[in-house]
């Protein structure tokens, strides 16, 4: 395959590299998006876990400084 890659024109030979890295980096930032994504529904739901924990009657003693 490699042996293929080295035979074609060096011009195709920069296309194709081109193209192969602006698909890593399109998956790169759709990734990058995805954590920003799960990163925001993960505090929205501690915050509301922790909402329900108040509610409950549960104190604030059991959160860490960190929290």
């Amino acid at each position: 395959m490699l042996s293929d890659f080295m035979m074609l024109p060096a011009v195709e030979r920069s296309n194709r590299t081109t193209a192969q890295e602006r698909l890593v980096r399109q998956q790169i930032a759709h990734a990058d998006e995805k954590v920003k994504r799960l990163c925001e529904n993960n505090r929205r739901k501690e915050i509301t876990q922790f909402m329900f924990q108040s509610l409950g009657g549960q104190g604030l003693h059991h959160l860490n400084r960190d929290d």
